[in-house]
């Protein structure tokens, strides 16, 4: 059972709608699990799961805004380079 706060429950089974779903995904899970914000916020979280044991991340490079997807994978792998 997750900690309170972490997910907000939803009547009925899997929703095929993805603003239900997106909406059903708290701050605080988000925050907890996923590299979110600045990059410095992310260098600073990644060196946080690196030091409570995480030894092989999934790092999965989003879109934002109108960015195309290539150029979102060459602004990440540069960011994260020395990482």
């Amino acid at each position: 059972m997750a900690a309170p706060g972490v997910c907000r429950r939803s009547a009925g089974g899997p929703s095929r709608d993805l603003a239900a779903v997106a909406a059903a995904v708290s701050d605080r899970l988000m925050d907890e699990v996923c590299l979110v914000g600045p990059l410095s916020r992310c260098r600073e979280q990644l060196a946080a799961f690196r030091e409570a044991g995480v030894t092989y991340p999934i790092l999965a490079p989003q879109a934002v805004q109108k960015e195309q997807p290539d150029a979102a994978a060459r602004r990440f792998l540069t960011s994260f380079r020395s990482h």
